[in-house]
């Protein structure tokens, strides 16, 4: 273990050492049998399960090509995804922009932000272009923390309508889009769409699956300590 280039060293050195862990949960996803995410003071954060071997250190290498936490090849993952064509230096690669709300009173009430996302959502599973979505669901076993899982139902969508503001690793959710009988949706923040994308273009079997992405930006997310802190929560 004494090769500098090994994975896990550099993802300690460079990625979480210095605090750049993006919480999108990649590596954990990947590798559920040797890693795994708990809390820290500075979010949710991998840790490995037992010390690794040579092999088992080297197949970490994926991971670590993929970790949005190391840094982004923009232009290279735009051009992929864009086919080529011009990109804006400002908005990336885009074909319109619109602004919208959901038309049915009953999402538009129940979502945020209009009830866009739940609305597209639920109209791919209603008209057969996927059979499930990749969504979070704050308090599905705890009421501070959200849960990724895979909505099959109007209902599930709905249920998990509304913001999350907790740093959750969406990507840990991995092995069970791999598992998933079916073409999926994909709801996650910048730096989760970007560790799939990139996930896509190496050819990764569970992220091609995914045959939408729904990205919201980031506004506002809380570490779990600073939900306890807000509510007065101990432990």
């Amino acid at each position: 273990m004494g090769n500098e280039t090994h994975s896990w060293s550099r993802f300690q050195t460079q990625v979480i050492q210095p605090k750049n862990c993006t919480h999108c949960g990649v590596c954990v996803g990947l590798h559920p049998e040797l890693l795994e995410f708990r809390e820290t003071s500075s979010g949710p954060l991998p840790f490995l399960r037992r010390a690794l071997t040579d092999a088992e250190d080297r197949s970490l290498a994926l991971a670590w090509a993929v970790c949005s936490g190391r840094g982004v090849p923009y232009p290279d993952l735009l051009a992929y995804l864009n086919n080529g064509k011009p990109i804006d230096p400002l908005l990336g690669a885009y074909r319109q922009v619109f602004t919208g709300y959901a038309a049915d009173p009953a999402i538009r009430q129940r979502g945020a932000s209009g009830g866009v996302i739940s609305r597209v959502l639920i109209h791919l599973l209603e008209s057969g272009q996927i059979e499930g979505a990749v969504v979070l669901r704050q308090g599905l076993h705890s009421p501070e923390t959200a849960t990724p899982t895979i909505a099959t139902s109007r209902a599930e969508i709905l249920a998990a309508a509304q913001s999350v503001y907790a740093v959750t690793p969406t990507l840990t959710i991995l092995p069970e889009i791999e598992a998933f009988p079916g073409r999926l949706a994909f709801v996650g923040l910048p730096e989760q769409v970007t560790a799939l994308r990139m996930l896509q273009a190496a050819g990764h079997p569970a992220a091609q699956k995914v045959v939408f992405v729904a990205g919201p930006y980031t506004g506002t997310n809380m570490y779990t300590g600073a939900v306890r802190a807000f509510c007065g929560c101990r432990g």
